[in-house]
C-alpha cells in the first residue's frame, strides 16, 4: 500500500513539473492559415507565445500581432513582424516571451491578423485566443 501511494505521489510530482502548452489555428484566406501557440517553459521560468501564418496554395497580404495575457491582464503588448506578403509555401513566424510569475496563473496568447488588399485596404481580420495555460 505504501509503495502504491509513493508511486502515485511521484507521478503527481512529475506531472506538475512538465511544461504546459496550448494552440489554435484558423483560416485567414483560402489556402492560408494562422496559428498561435503558448508554451510554459518550466526549466527557464518563462512563457513563450508564437505566431505562424502560412500559405499552402493561396496568397495573402497580412499584418499579424501577438500578445500574452496573465490572469486577464496584458503582460506582453501587441508585437508584430510587420506587413507580410505570403504565397504558396511561404510562412512568417514570430515569437514573444515573458517571465513566469510565482504562483499559479492563467496565461493566454492572442493572435490578431489583419488581412489587407494590394491597395492597402482592410479586407478582413481574424482574432483567436489560446485556452488558459495554468503555470
Amino acid at each position: 500500500m505504501a509503495g502504491t501511494v509513493a508511486a502515485a505521489m511521484l507521478g503527481l510530482t512529475a506531472q506538475s513539473a512538465m511544461a504546459a502548452s496550448a494552440g489554435i489555428s484558423k483560416s485567414v484566406s483560402p489556402g492560408c492559415r494562422a496559428t498561435v501557440t503558448l508554451n510554459d517553459t518550466t526549466s527557464k521560468a518563462s512563457v513563450t507565445g508564437k505566431l505562424t501564418v502560412g500559405c499552402s496554395t493561396g496568397t495573402v497580404l497580412v499584418t499579424p500581432y501577438i500578445s500574452i495575457f496573465r490572469d486577464g491582464s496584458r503582460v506582453v503588448d501587441s508585437k508584430s513582424p510587420g506587413l507580410r506578403q505570403l504565397g504558396p509555401g511561404d510562412a512568417v513566424n514570430y515569437t514573444v516571451h515573458t517571465a513566469d510569475a510565482a504562483g499559479t496563473q492563467c496565461y493566454k496568447a492572442r493572435l490578431f491578423v489583419l488581412v489587407v488588399t494590394p491597395l492597402g485596404e482592410v479586407d478582413g481580420s481574424v482574432t483567436m485566443d489560446t485556452v488558459c495555460v495554468n503555470t
